[in-house]
């Protein structure tokens, strides 16, 4: 996931990314009792963290005393600090241990979501579409069924018991058979290696039919597609050629729901256009029945790079809808509806349950490669889905092998990963080896490389960074109001794993569609 500045060549607000203590200089710091790694003014207290995940929200009184080791050993302060494993001569290393692999438990994994292009025709011409698809007459950028069935066996050479293939595009639907027989070889596969796959599929819906759509319900395979928001918005920004996009996706997400086999996907896409109406958008998810809904910012990639200074705006723009747009959904959950954001969902699950969601965007080191793998129509294998989609503006960089040619341990051979890997890694970045926020956030190489030509990357100018550090202080934020903190908690208890889409298989990895 991914925001960008309004243009590459505007210079970036620089909003302060670390909070000074006033008076921090007199503090005369106990070394012994303080076990927390950073701290940060967010709202009217101060969020102290540590790098196993725990945090506590502290009074600046009682931040200063923590410091200072004076706080009373018989308080309530000092009994959560010490519970959450914040007091340096109080820790359970067992404990604190087996929370750090909880919250970190990808690096025990094998990547498990392998995101396979069917092909890069798509009938829509989207304004923010970052895969730089073709026109439906291009039929050499389909995927053969020689290159499909290629693409499984690699995948079944990972040795994660769980994996899940994910058809993204162009449009899937255009290239039918292999959508199919990748389908049916790996359950194949699956059956004889004793092994599960889940197939999953993003689609525009547009060419859904009765016989589709029964396939794709009878083999169990879990759909998603794209939803602006009310019918005027989503057109405007999903343009197609064969009518009102709007209608066709509306009716197959009900179709969907009323099979009752899974429930169907939806992601909307920010512009320009959209932030003057949140609550419009929310309310045209509520109308259709779905459960939740995923506020995504524009990525810096294909058609939407080209177009920003049409349709793009600044993280700051950003967070103000999304504030708005959050308020609402408060409130909706206030008076009795269950509804959930699920960019702050899984911030939550990191944060607040302490447990890895499978949201491979947001991993330290990156989940480049190491949690997910993309093939491409051509059997292109790249470290992940915007990586292939970066090829296609030329930037081949981390394309790390070929189906049928490449075996999947050379995969991981490739120097780009080795590379990438160490670059993500929040502790070798200087500005978010002091964050607060390192215990839960994560860097992209691939985003460093388009929009600042380095897979390092520069936080101080990261519109990345900045976007994370607003909605984690959302998130702390509304964890001090109680009506909030109420309704967030529920979703933890409530809602279904922070999936952008589809059913939620245990250990699954999640990826965010075009």
């Amino acid at each position: 996931m991914a925001v960008l500045e309004r243009t590459e060549s505007a210079p970036p607000r620089r909003a302060p990314r670390l909070s000074a203590l006033p008076g921090a200089d007199g503090v005369r710091l106990a070394g012994e009792k303080v076990g927390a790694g950073a701290y940060r003014k967010v709202g009217e207290r101060w969020l102290v963290t540590a790098d196993h995940g725990g945090w506590s929200l502290l009074a600046e009184a009682d931040l200063r005393a923590y410091l200072e080791g004076r706080l009373d050993p018989a308080g309530a302060v000092y009994a959560e600090l010490r519970a959450r494993g914040l007091v340096r001569d109080q820790l359970d290393f067992q404990a604190l241990s087996d929370a750090w692999a909880a919250k970190d438990a990808f690096l025990f994994r094998a990547p498990n979501l392998h995101i396979v292009v069917a092909t890069l025709r798509c009938n829509h011409k989207c304004l923010y579409c970052h895969s730089s698809v073709f026109g439906v007459e291009r039929t050499d950028k389909d995927m053969t069924l020689d290159t499909a069935r290629k693409t499984v066996d690699l995948i079944f050479e990972c040795p994660s018991p769980a994996l899940i293939i994910e058809f993204q595009g162009g449009e899937p639907l255009l290239n039918w058979p292999v959508v199919k027989f990748v389908t049916r070889y790996a359950a194949l596969k699956a059956r004889a290696a004793g092994r599960t796959v889940f197939v999953t599929m993003v689609s525009n819906f547009s060419l859904m039919d009765e016989e589709k759509a029964r396939f794709l319900t009878e083999h169990k395979v879990s759909v998603c597609t794209s939803l602006d928001g009310h019918a005027a918005l989503h057109d405007a920004n999903r343009r197609w050629s064969g009518g009102a996009s709007h209608s066709e996706t509306a009716r197959w997400l009900r179709w969907f729901k009323e099979q009752g086999t899974f429930e169907p996907g939806a992601l909307m896409t920010t512009t320009r256009a959209s932030l003057a109406e949140p609550e419009r958008i929310v309310d045209e998810y509520l109308a259709l029945g779905l459960p939740g809904i995923f506020l995504r910012p524009l990525s810096p990639l294909g058609f939407a790079r080209r177009s920003w200074g049409t349709i793009g705006y600044s993280v700051d723009e950003f967070l103000r809808f999304y504030r708005r747009a959050l308020d609402y959904i408060l409130l909706v959950n206030r008076r009795g509806t269950l509804f959930y954001e699920r960019h702050l969902l899984t911030l939550m699950t990191k944060a607040l349950l302490g447990r890895d969601p499978g949201y491979v965007d947001l991993r330290s080191p990156s989940g480049g490669a190491f949690g997910v793998l993309a093939y491409d129509h051509d059997g292109g294998v790249y470290t992940g889905d915007e990586s292939r989609m970066v090829a296609q503006d030329g930037e081949t960089l981390f394309r790390i092998g070929e189906v049928g040619k490449t075996s999947y341990n050379e995969l991981f051979d490739a120097p780009v990963v080795k590379a990438s890997a160490l670059a993500s890694a929040l502790e070798h970045q200087p500005l978010c080896s002091q964050c607060t926020y390192r215990p839960w956030c994560g860097q992209d190489p691939v985003y460093n490389a388009m929009t600042q030509r380095s897979v390092w990357g520069r936080m101080p100018d990261s519109g990345r960074c900045r976007l994370y550090m607003g909605l984690f202080d959302i998130l702390f934020e509304k964890m001090q109001v109680p009506e909030d903190r109420a309704v967030l908690e529920s979703w933890l208890s409530r809602a279904p794993e922070p999936s952008p889409r589809g059913p939620e298989p245990e250990e699954r990895e999640t990826k965010e569609p075009k």
